[in-house]
């Protein structure tokens, strides 16, 4: 295999950066400059919530159970 200017495969931050340019609707695509479309951004935002887990239903569990403080109280029957 011939060395390359370039990787073969995009490393993590990459991807992340390129999806975050077509989020933010900076990646021009076709021969008439244009924007991504609304669809094509949605789906880049999701595919970085995805990867930083913001959509997951663990994470919304685990970040829940990290803002609760358990209290006990001893002693006194009356309470």
């Amino acid at each position: 295999m011939a060395a390359r200017g370039r990787r073969a495969v995009a490393c993590k931050t990459e991807i992340m950066q390129f999806l975050t340019e077509v989020m933010r609707g900076e990646v021009q695509d076709g021969k008439e400059p244009q924007p991504p479309k609304v669809s094509e951004r949605t789906k880049a935002a999701e595919l970085l919530g995805k990867s930083q887990r913001i959509f997951s239903e663990k994470a919304a569990k685990e970040k829940a159970a990290s803002n609760l403080l358990e209290v006990r109280i001893w002693g006194e029957e009356d309470l």
